[in-house]
This record gives C-alpha cells, sequence and structure tokens, in this order.
C-alpha cells in the first residue's frame, strides 16, 4: 500500500498487520528466486489469502545477481499473481533512495509531530509543577484503548458514524482521566517532597498499565481504520497518506495556538507566573489549582491527539505500547528544554528524523532506541539546559 513503509527494517508493520514475520536466507546452491518464491507461497498459504487478493508484489534482498528476468515478476508467474498486479525488486542499489525516503518521512510525519503532542504535556507539567508526569504515556497509551472500544460498541447502531464519536469521546475522556489523576494522585502531594509526588507518579503509570492488561487480557488490540487518514494524494508526483501530511500541519496549528493561549491571555500570564514563583503567584491571588487543573486539561488533550496519529499509523494497541513514546516524548522535551514549548517541538522533531534514519539501516536499526539517548547525553554535556533551556539563577 505504501512504499516508503520499506524504510522500516524492522518489519514492526507488516507484522502488525500480518502477522506474518519471517526472513530468509540463500543456501549454498539455491538461487534467490528459488528462495523467493517458496517464501511467497509459504506467507500465501500462512495468511489465508489467495493470489487474486495480492496488489503489488514487492520483493526485497540485499542483492540478487543471479536475479534475471526480476525476482519479483519470477514470483508473479510462479504464484499465478494477476498480470496486473505491479512486479517491484527492491535491493542494495536503491539504498540511497531509502535514506533519502527516510529523512522525508522523519520530517514529515510522524515521530516528529506525534513525539511533539507528547512532549508539550510533559514539559507544561514540569514547567509549572517540576513534576515528572511519568503517567503521561500510559495516558497515551489509555486514549488508544478508550478509541477501540467506542468505535467497537457503537459501531452497531452508528455505523461509519462510529469513527466520529470515537475520535469525539476519546479526547474528552483523555481530558477527564488526566484531571482525575490530577486530583486523586498529585494534589494531595502538593506539599510534599517531590520524591513523593514523583513515586505516586509512577505508581499511577503502573496502574494504567495493570488495568489495561487486565481489562484487555494484555493482548494487542487493532486500532480501528479511519479511512480518512489513509488515504492517499499526489503531491510533486510523489504519493503519500493525508497521515503523514496532517500530523505536522497539525502540530504546528496546534503549538501556536497553544503559544497564543500562553502569551496573550489572562490564564496563560496566570500560567508563566505560576511557572516562575508558584508561591509568590498563590500569595498575589491567582487561583492555583484552576491553573493546574488547565495545564492537565491542555496535556491530555494533546495526549489524545497525538494517540489518534500515532496508533492510525502503527495500527494495534497493547497496555505497555505507552512507555517507550512516553520516554522518548520526555527525552525530546529535556532535549528542547524542559519548560519550553517551542523546544519540545523541536527536539521531537529532530529525534523523530534521527530514528527513522537510523531504522532505515538494517545493521544499526537495533540502536535506535539507544541512539535517543546518547544523543540526549551529549547534548546535556555541552548545554545542561537542553538546547532552548533558560538558565536557572539560584540566590546564595
Amino acid at each position: 500500500e505504501d512504499l516508503s513503509r520499506m524504510v522500516d527494517t524492522s518489519d514492526e508493520w507488516i507484522t502488525t498487520r500480518t502477522g506474518i514475520r519471517a526472513r530468509h536466507w540463500c543456501g549454498e546452491n539455491e538461487s534467490a528466486a528459488t528462495l523467493a518464491i517458496a517464501a511467497a507461497k509459504q506467507a500465501l498459504s500462512r495468511s489465508g489469502l489467495a493470489p487474486a487478493d495480492i496488489g503489488c508484489c514487492i520483493c526485497a534482498t540485499l542483492s540478487a545477481p543471479d536475479a534475471t528476468p526480476s525476482v519479483a515478476c519470477q514470483i508473479q508467474a510462479a504464484l499465478s499473481l494477476p498480470e496486473n498486479c505491479p512486479a517491484l525488486d527492491v535491493n542494495a542499489a536503491c539504498s540511497g533512495f531509502l535514506y533519502g525516503t527516510a529523512v522525508a518521512r522523519g520530517l514529515l510525519a510522524t515521530l516528529g509531530g506525534q513525539y511533539a503532542l507528547i512532549a508539550i504535556g510533559y514539559t507544561m507539567v514540569y514547567g509549572i509543577l517540576r513534576l515528572i508526569n511519568f503517567a503521561h504515556g500510559d495516558m497515551f497509551m489509555v486514549a488508544g484503548f478508550i478509541m477501540i472500544y467506542i468505535t467497537s460498541w457503537s459501531s452497531g447502531f452508528l455505523g461509519a458514524g462510529s469513527i466520529a464519536v470515537g475520535l469525539i469521546l476519546t479526547l474528552i475522556l483523555t481530558v477527564v482521566l488526566g484531571v482525575m489523576i490530577e486530583k486523586v494522585a498529585y494534589k494531595p502531594l502538593r506539599s510534599a517532597p517531590r520524591m513523593s509526588v514523583m513515586i505516586s507518579a509512577i505508581g499511577v503509570s503502573y496502574l494504567l498499565q495493570n488495568l489495561s492488561t487486565y481489562v484487555t487480557g494484555g493482548l494487542a488490540q487493532a486500532y480501528p481504520n479511519i479511512p480518512w487518514l489513509r488515504t492517499e494524494i499526489e503531491i510533486g508526483g510523489i504519493t503519500v497518506r493525508r497521515l503523514a501530511i496532517l500530523t505536522p500541519v497539525l502540530t504546528i496549528l496546534l503549538v501556536i495556538a497553544l503559544v497564543i493561549v500562553i502569551k496573550h491571555t489572562k490564564m496563560g500570564m496566570a500560567m508563566r507566573a505560576v511557572a516562575k514563583d508558584f508561591d509568590t503567584a498563590q500569595l498575589m491571588g491567582i487561583r492555583i489549582d484552576r491553573v493546574i487543573s488547565i495545564t492537565f486539561v491542555i496535556g491530555s488533550f494533546l495526549a489524545a491527539v497525538g494517540s489518534i496519529l500515532y496508533f492510525s499509523y502503527i495500527g494495534q494497541v497493547s497496555p505497555t505500547i505507552g512507555a517507550m513514546p512516553g520516554l522518548k516524548s520526555f527525552v525530546a522535551a529535556v532535549f528542547g528544554g524542559i519548560g519550553s514549548v517551542p523546544g519540545a517541538v523541536i527536539g521531537s522533531y529532530i529525534i523523530g528524523i534521527c530514528e527513522t534514519f537510523i531504522k532505515s539501516n538494517q545493521d544499526i536499526s537495533i540502536f535506535s532506541n539507544a541512539f535517543t539517548f546518547a544523543l540526549l547525553i551529549i547534548i546535556l554535556l555541552i548545554k545542561p539546559n537542553g538546547l532552548f533551556g533558560e538558565k536557572l539563577k539560584e540566590k546564595v
């Protein structure tokens, strides 16, 4: 469906949608074509598909000097695939193109913008409460399950309208969950040592994971298909999905709206005052509880939007899936300068581009997560406050 997916050499996308994951190596006296035909027959048998169901035949090889005619064409003939089925061979000769595609994908979509929407929630909560909300990534995961269960429940009597209802209720219920967590787990500890609040945040994170595991049985569930996001459009001769265009555009619009709120509204002024000096702002009559609740509303809303984009991209939700995106988003917030909204966005896109580029190289793709944290360490050694963080002055 989307040839740019081929840069995901970890096979995550293919495995998610087909349940098939297999790699094959040629034997001593075995040609690439013979092996590829056997592998294709095995894949068809395991998937239960008929040749008529196949829309495109792609054969990816590291090297295939004996592929004349093309391996993909030989598979097409051996399996009696429809003659109008496109056949394409991909090998090391086009690795430069794949690297270019990887960088373009990192810029366009997907990971950077999705990390940014989560990172903003981290940076806003920390800026006001000096709290690392470790439960934020799990709220992102819960938003995915909310969407799954609402659309499944309402599809029987709403049909296609269940998607719209699911989107709206996912945003609302995620915001309600975020405010409830703040009221129950964080507000009673407002005057407690910072370590106590952090432990409470970790406890909420594990509670959400365990509840999700109990409800779902610990199994990954398919995310609803949002047709509009999967529709392909052509830009400059390149065919991309709307999701790839919507993610950066929506991220930029939401960040602009958030900056306007923070810089030019009364509530935004109160947020900046609380972030500057919590105790003085309280003495000046600012309603601290209201400011904190609004902060969690904004953070939870952005996490819900990020979950819709992220899970539409990978296609499934599991009880522990929020941990790594949440952790990387926190890294992005620290990378850009914790407390800085533009810094969180820029840090997210830098990490997204680097991660996409690394995953496009099969030899080093396994180090994609390690690279994210190594990059953070290097940046903090050079700029301890992050790229756009303010220097903190301490009175002596």
